[in-house]
This record gives structure tokens, C-alpha cells and sequence, in this order.
């Protein structure tokens, strides 16, 4: 059982618009999830938000991936990619 990682353009976004290095890195980090048997350990989930789609956030260095689960699949789909001092702003209650 393994995972598949996609990136939202939002998300695409977000790495073009980081130094080439820094992008490559937070992709890679990322993208090991898909070999996780429980990914879910590796993330925090975020509180306060919508039960039904839950969000949870990455840590990537001085990043944090915004990401969910697709329920019934093996899908994580990274929304947004930012520093860590303004990526959690948007998503509390």
C-alpha cells in the first residue's frame, strides 16, 4: 500500500516562486511520504477547522506544506506551500 502525492497548482506556485534548491528540496522531502505505510504520523493536523476535510501541515525547515487526505484513497494533495511564520494565518478559526 502506497501513496500518491499531487501538488494543486497553488502549490506548484508556491515552489516556482522559491529559490531552485530550496523548491527542489521541500519536493523531495514531500514526496517521501508516498513510501510511508502511515503518513499520517509524519504530519500535524490542523485544529479548529472543518471535520469533514481535515487540513494537516508538513514541516519542511523553515516550510510547511498544507495538506489532506482524499478519504477512501491513497491521495495526500499539497494545497499550499509558504514559510512558516505566515502559512498558518490562512487556515485558523
Amino acid at each position: 500500500m502506497s501513496f500518491t502525492v499531487l501538488f494543486s497548482n497553488k502549490a506548484e506556485k508556491c515552489l516556482k516562486s522559491l529559490q531552485f534548491e530550496i523548491a527542489k528540496h521541500i519536493k523531495e522531502e514531500i514526496l517521501k511520504l508516498e513510501d510511508l505505510p502511515n503518513p499520517k504520523k509524519q504530519v500535524r493536523k490542523l485544529e479548529g477547522l472543518d471535520k469533514k476535510h481535515p487540513l494537516y501541515s508538513y514541516r519542511v525547515g523553515e516550510y510547511r506544506a498544507i495538506l489532506t487526505f482524499l478519504k477512501g484513497k491513497f491521495v495526500i494533495v499539497v494545497i499550499e506551500i509558504d514559510n512558516r511564520r505566515t502559512s498558518y494565518r490562512k487556515y485558523q478559526s
